[in-house]
């Protein structure tokens, strides 16, 4: 529900131009499951993404962050992506075992894949990047001081590997958790009204911010292409330089999403909170503030 409600906030003559619309990611066994869904959440601009808990076709490098990047990229810089970038995606299975829809039967042609790229790198058709709305914790989670949970390592693909910084405008909202909350008893399938919900945008991320990462991923991506070959590709996808750098790009994410949090009264996030090996402890208290892990 979090998604719709957020950007009802828009003007109604926005929605009556949905290339100006956001992009979103949805679980793909929620969202895609089935014919139905597939096509619901497709045509509201939703593409795929896996959760490794379910499938084996998920993690940092699955099919949609390729889709994705593309999709960010300057229309003439987008011939310049793939050349610039030594990891390619590892092909999922034609199945997903579970019934539903397999990652290649799902076809999208989102507005900025059409343009047609020439050699020179020149569109056809020139069209802007999209504007893509992601949820960097990638899961529920309702703490009660609304503490966050660590940010996926997605958001630092975008960061480095675009081929031009991409625009971030962090925001933070509350009272959605009591409109969906994860104990609600039945009917659960029903939102509660009556809820009041605060959405806070803060400014764009200055682009210059992300000029010192960009440059030692540059650094890492030519070190990596030197050694070249497959031991060249698992260093730049596994390597301990590129995931250190990608762990420190979403931290700096997330502290510019913390900062509204704080902005918006709440006391500072405990330090161990924005760690991904908080959450690998499965003794570790702020599990009790997770949705059920099956759903």
């Amino acid at each position: 529900m979090d998604d719709p409600i957020i950007w009802g906030i828009l003007p109604f003559k926005y929605f009556l131009t949905p290339e100006n619309l956001r992009w979103t990611l949805g679980s793909h066994d929620i969202c895609f499951k089935n014919r139905f869904t597939t096509a619901f959440f497709s045509g509201g601009q939703v593409l795929p993404t896996y959760r490794l808990r379910h499938s084996p076709n998920g993690g940092l490098f699955q099919p949609v962050m390729e889709k994705t990047l593309l999709m960010l990229s300057h229309p003439t810089l987008r011939g310049s992506l793939a050349s610039s970038n030594l990891i390619t995606r590892v092909s999922p299975s034609p199945t997903s075992g579970d019934g539903s829809t397999s990652p290649d039967s799902i076809t999208f042609k989102p507005p900025a894949l059409s343009d047609k790229v020439s050699a020179a790198g020149s569109p056809s058709e020139s069209k802007p990047p999209v504007w893509l709305h992601i949820f960097p914790e990638g899961q529920i989670y309702q703490h009660p001081t609304f503490q966050m949970r660590y940010f996926k390592w997605g958001i630092a693909r975008y960061i480095l590997e675009l081929p031009q910084p991409p625009i971030i405008l962090p925001m933070f909202f509350t009272g959605l958790q009591n409109v969906m909350h994860e104990k609600r008893s039945f009917p659960r399938f029903l939102p509660r009204p009556g809820n009041t919900i605060s959405i806070t945008f803060g400014s764009a991320i200055p682009l210059d911010r992300w000029d010192r990462v960009r440059q030692r991923w540059r650094q890492i991506r030519e070190t990596c292409r030197a050694i070249g070959g497959e031991e060249g590709e698992r260093l730049l996808r596994e390597g301990p330089e590129a995931v250190k750098l990608r762990v420190e790009v979403a931290l700096m994410v997330r502290d510019e999403v913390e900062k509204l949090r704080i902005e918006c009264g709440y006391p500072p996030a405990q330090p161990e909170s924005a760690l991904a090996e908080t959450f690998k402890d499965k003794n570790s208290y702020l599990h009790e503030f997770e949705a059920d892990l099956e759903n």
